[in-house]
């Protein structure tokens, strides 16, 4: 065989095996590439939450979920509803959601699973693969409450360890409406993520640009002033000791390992092993053709 033969072959080879085996790590997973949440503020402390979600679903998996984590007593999931793309399919509520199902057996559905006391996810069946949107709309009762000296809400939006995690992400929160805040009324603080927080006369943004990693989460306090709300529940405790308790939070979240996601590093190690399978194989069809022009 000649050389120009032997190399043609070579490279085949090598693009074949790269395409039958990159699939087994970093393509395996649907991308969330974006996630917008907007947060409309009531007057007695409820607050309305929009999240739409752009994806790119592929065929592994069977559900999506948003978990909503940390609930303090008193707060409850109420009014949750699910559609998709545009509002072209509204999904039917499942009273007790299983799992286990299927693709075909979760689509156009959705359901709410309590994973531990103040924690839940809502989920719902994903679908046919291809660009998707999802759109999930719910109510959180009393998240707003009146504290001694100023009103404070207080949420995780991405909890640690949820996959995906998006590429960008955008939280508004606001009173909705064309209702402004007052000038100098709000202040708010952000954990977790490095990113924006700005404090603007309508509401309150905070957005990353890149990919969250895996050891952040997005959990954002805003103080109120009084009078701007009417929360229902109230608690004669300063507003400092819950900004104390977050700031310390923050402090320990820096410390905390999160485990990263096994198929990233296995995606690593298969593209190593190929290039360095590549190098080795060139370098010996090399040595062969030198051993030939000596003979």
């Amino acid at each position: 065989m000649k050389d120009g033969n032997v190399w043609q072959a070579f490279l085949r080879r090598l693009l074949l095996l790269f395409v039958l085996v990159m699939p087994l790590g970093a393509w395996a997973d649907s991308v969330l590439d974006s996630l917008y949440v907007v947060v409309w503020l009531k007057p007695n402390g409820d607050a309305e939450f929009t999240e739409k979600r752009m994806m790119h679903v592929d065929d592994t998996g069977t559900e999506g979920y948003t978990v909503v984590s940390n609930l303090m007593e008193g707060c409850h999931i109420k009014e949750y509803k699910l559609f998709d793309d545009h509002g072209e399919h509204f999904y039917t509520h499942v009273p007790d959601w299983d799992a286990l199902h299927t693709r075909n057996e979760k689509a156009l559905k959705c359901g709410v699973v309590e994973s531990e006391p103040g924690t839940f996810c809502i989920c719902w069946g994903l679908g046919h693969e291809g660009v998707r949107e999802y759109w999930v709309n719910y109510t959180i009762t009393n998240v707003v409450r009146s504290y001694a000296d100023y009103d404070a809400f207080y949420h995780q939006f991405i909890a640690p360890g949820m996959e995906p995690l998006p590429r960008f992400m955008e939280v508004i929160i606001s009173q909705g409406g064309d209702k402004d805040f007052p000038v100098g009324s709000v202040k708010a603080w952000k954990q977790g993520y490095k990113g924006e927080l700005h404090v603007r006369e309508h509401s309150v943004v905070a957005k990353k640009f890149s990919p969250l990693g895996n050891k952040e989460h997005v959990t954002l306090l805003c103080r109120l002033d009084k009078g701007i709300l009417e929360p229902s529940l109230s608690t004669d405790v300063a507003f400092k000791e819950l900004l104390d308790d977050f700031t310390s939070a923050g402090k320990a979240d820096k410390s905390t390992s999160t485990k990263k996601k096994k198929g990233g590093h296995i995606g690593f190690l298969i593209v190593a092993g190929i290039l360095l399978w590549a190098a080795l194989t060139a370098v010996l069809l090399y040595a062969v053709k030198r051993w030939k022009k000596k003979g």
